[in-house]
């Protein structure tokens, strides 16, 4: 007689299964894991969209950041010429004016960084938050620069700009944290040296206003120039090291020009000048206009740059909405596909339930 245990293993054998049963399970464990395995590319799918989705959030927010250090940069340098020119003349007419586009850059700054901040690691949050506090120090800063009795030198005022715009650069990192895409994280890399080397152009535009004013250099501000154009080059290289060839080409097509030329010309003739103790009023022979002349000269090429830095925080903006569009129709497609399959084992099912039914109901008629 056997044993209760082994009467229960029998009847839990699959050999002692109903065939209605084995074929119930025949269907059902495949489709479960199928069913399981879409839903899993399902889930995969939509966090990589919502991931992209971020980096378009991120890609904004360095958008309106490089509009805001561009025009800040623009404001440090008449601030730095202003002063240098002992707080006289038409400077303060087009600081003024300046002042009126870097507020409008900071009002969009901000709201993008209201719209990408949810997104943003902790590290990026804090960084975001260090941001906030320089610009909203900044009419302090322009009372020191341009407020009545404000004594501060041209250098130290450079620095104190300085200090807003080295808090942004950070952020340029956090569009494409975590992100595995390969175009991305060049594209990204290529934007920071950009964005870089532009900020080291627009040192390089007030430290020689600044002694084109005086008529020379002073030892540290000379400092400050060589080591800005050191620091460009080196962007420079980093810009080329990082980039994709038609980014590259992009880039030669773009910052080149006879204005580009006369600012680099004006560079090199600036440090044989200074190295030759001869007054820097010489710089253009052919105009008294030395320093309007440089600034212009040397500003399109921070424009120049600008474009090229535009056109690259574009195509990130522009790749993430590829990639997230993408992942969105790999998550609708692996949903009809499992719907598909879902219906086509009820189809199934139903059909060999029926087979099984048939016969029996034959048999039992025939009796």
């Amino acid at each position: 007689m056997p044993e209760p245990g082994e009467d229960a293993g029998r009847k839990i054998a699959l050999r002692n299964w109903r065939v209605r049963t084995r074929l119930v399970a025949l269907i059902a464990v495949p489709t479960l894991v199928a069913v399981l395995l879409g839903a899993l590319r399902v889930t995969t799918s939509i966090s990589s969209a919502e991931e992209y989705g971020r980096v378009a959030d991120g890609a904004e927010l360095v958008v309106a950041l490089g509009a805001l250090g561009h025009e800040l940069a623009l404001e440090r340098d008449f601030s730095a010429r202003y002063a240098a020119a002992n707080r006289s003349g038409d400077d303060l007419q087009s600081l003024k004016s300046q002042y009126q586009a870097v507020d409008t850059a900071v009002t969009k700054a901000k709201s993008a960084a209201n719209a990408a901040e949810e997104s943003m690691s902790e590290l990026g949050r804090r960084q975001l938050a260090q941001v906030r506090v320089r610009l909203d120090q900044l009419p302090l800063l322009r009372a020191t620069v341009s407020g009545e009795g404000s004594q501060l030198p041209p250098l130290p005022v450079m620095e104190k700009y300085s200090e807003v715009m080295s808090d942004l650069h950070p952020l340029y990192d956090e569009t494409v944290q975590g992100i595995s895409d390969d175009e991305l994280t060049v594209t990204n890399a290529a934007l920071g040296a950009i964005a870089r080397s532009k900020d080291e152009v627009s040192k390089q535009r007030a430290l020689l206003a600044i002694a084109l004013v005086r008529g020379r250099f002073d030892g540290t501000e000379f400092d400050a120039f060589l080591s800005a154009r050191s620091s460009r080059e080196s962007e420079r290289n980093a810009f080329r090291a990082a980039a994709t060839p038609a980014q590259r080409q992009f880039y030669d097509d773009t910052v080149t020009g006879a204005e580009i030329g006369r600012a680099e010309l004006y560079v090199a003739r600036a440090v044989y000048l200074h190295n030759q103790r001869t007054s820097l009023r010489a710089l253009d022979t052919s105009t008294t206009q030395d320093t309007a002349r440089w600034f212009e000269a040397i500003t399109k090429t921070a424009d120049r740059l600008y474009t090229v830095e535009k056109n690259l925080s574009g195509s990130i903006s522009m790749r993430a909405a590829e990639l997230r569009a993408a992942e969105q129709q790999v998550a609708i497609i692996n949903v009809g596909l499992v719907l598909v399959l879902l219906f086509i084992v009820l189809v199934i099912t139903a059909i060999m339930a029926r087979s099984l039914v048939l016969p029996s109901d034959g048999c039992a008629a025939t009796r």
